[in-house]
């Protein structure tokens, strides 16, 4: 779970996660604080692959990116790295404004079962406001159907088998927010998502952004 110091609201819900998964390995991966041209000139320097459109994307007639956008991607592709190198077959991401609950873990292990082995992403949670999208069509199972939601990395699952295939994408430089990168490129990755009724096992608690109310966005103009 990407989690920020001293972000004591959110800290309750980093250790309900340790506890719904104390049975599963813990995955030792940093999470990156991006909040100003200081903090990204520091970590594209020692990231040399991490390579971003600086005109970033519109979005309200406003171009750019706000630098939160970006700490959620470095921590996220620091992960994907970092897991592309480890002994392990599946990588269980989350935001730490996720509730998990109970039987989190089993519905997971349960869940990758039901998906194609070739998958690059599952994503467990789905916005309550993005239901209205599913369509029975993409169904690949009976709680399993492809990638039917527009937003939310707040808990996904990724695959030792196909992980750098998004690694090599990004790599290739990117100009969309993660969650954007994913869902909007399906011609060329293959996700899935819970179908609606079917259970989630969690939920995302209705907590104030880090940077969504704090942040202007902007074009990143002198990184590189």
């Amino acid at each position: 779970m990407f989690h920020i110091e001293g972000n004591e609201s959110r800290k309750k819900n980093v250790d309900l996660a340790n506890k719904v998964f104390r049975e599963i390995d813990y995955f030792d991966t940093p999470t990156y604080k991006i909040s100003n041209d200081i903090d990204l000139i520091q970590f594209t320097r020692n990231n040399k692959s991490f390579y971003f459109d600086s005109e970033g994307y519109n979005l309200d007639n406003k171009q750019g990116w706000k630098y939160g956008e970006l700490g959620i991607w470095s921590s996220n592709w620091s992960a994907w790295n970092k897991f592309a190198e480890s002994d392990y077959d599946y990588l269980v991401l989350m935001e730490d404004d996720l509730v998990c609950q109970e039987g989190l873990a089993q519905v997971i292990i349960n869940y990758i079962q039901e998906t194609p082995d070739n998958f690059d992403a599952l994503f467990m949670f789905v916005p309550k406001d993005q239901m209205h999208k599913y369509t029975p069509r993409r169904d690949v199972s009976a709680n399993i159907t492809g990638a039917y939601q527009d937003w939310s990395c707040a808990c996904y699952v990724i695959n030792k088998k196909t992980i750098r295939d998004m690694i090599d994408v990004a790599n290739g430089g990117f100009s969309l927010p993660i969650d954007w990168f994913m869902f909007r490129q399906q011609n060329i990755f293959n996700l899935y998502s819970v179908k609606p009724g079917s259970y989630q096992a969690c939920k995302i608690e209705n907590i104030e952004s880090t940077f969504q109310t704090k942040q202007e966005r902007e074009i990143i103009n002198g990184i590189f």
